[in-house]
């Protein structure tokens, strides 16, 4: 069973490895009795790329239980926000992915920087990680906001980041199914 959530096919790789993947998935598919896209939008972008004709695809959209995945503890809100250093009055900006080319987390970083420069108090609390973390952490530094981005790995249990987040920011080039926007 594969199923596409977003694909490899344009901006994940260099043009090498793109072109690599474009083959594979061709050749795959034409293998394959059906193909599974988690949304109609990924299925035509797939189609887009001569993956598959149209009529190979079923949509099978992503079952979240949002109940337990994104109801917050309001006191595990409250603590994560106070280990943050984002007080009440304080604009908290929350970010969860892959830190990949492909989510563009340096925009983020650089909006927040021109939000910091115009004098609001906020935070951005980003949760994953990936092969852009380390450049990304340096590019905070370079913009002078790593006091006030932090950067808290992988997460488990992401409700209590949701419950502190005033925002939830999505800045990818293209998502299969923005699940941290559904969330």
């Amino acid at each position: 069973v594969h199923t596409f959530h977003g694909h490899v096919l344009r901006g994940y790789f260099d043009p090498k490895r793109t072109a690599a993947f474009r083959v594979i998935e061709r050749s795959l598919a034409r293998k394959t009795d059906r193909l599974i896209a988690v949304s109609p939008e990924v299925r035509d972008d797939l189609v887009d790329e001569g993956i598959a004709p149209p009529e190979k695809f079923e949509v099978i959209r992503l079952g979240l239980d949002l109940e337990r995945r994104a109801t917050p503890d309001p006191a595990q809100s409250a603590e994560l926000r106070a280990r943050l250093g984002a007080g009440d009055s304080s604009l908290l900006i929350a970010w969860l992915g892959r830190m990949t080319q492909i989510k563009r987390v340096d925009d983020l970083l650089t909006a927040f920087a021109d939000l910091r420069a115009r004098g609001i108090d906020a935070h951005l609390a980003l949760a994953g990680d990936g092969p852009l973390r380390l450049g990304l952490e340096g590019l905070a530094r370079e913009l002078r906001v790593a006091d006030r981005a932090h950067f808290i790995g992988l997460q488990r249990e992401v409700a209590p980041l949701y419950g502190a987040a005033d925002v939830v920011a999505l800045t990818s080039g293209n998502e299969g199914t923005p699940v941290t926007l559904i969330e």
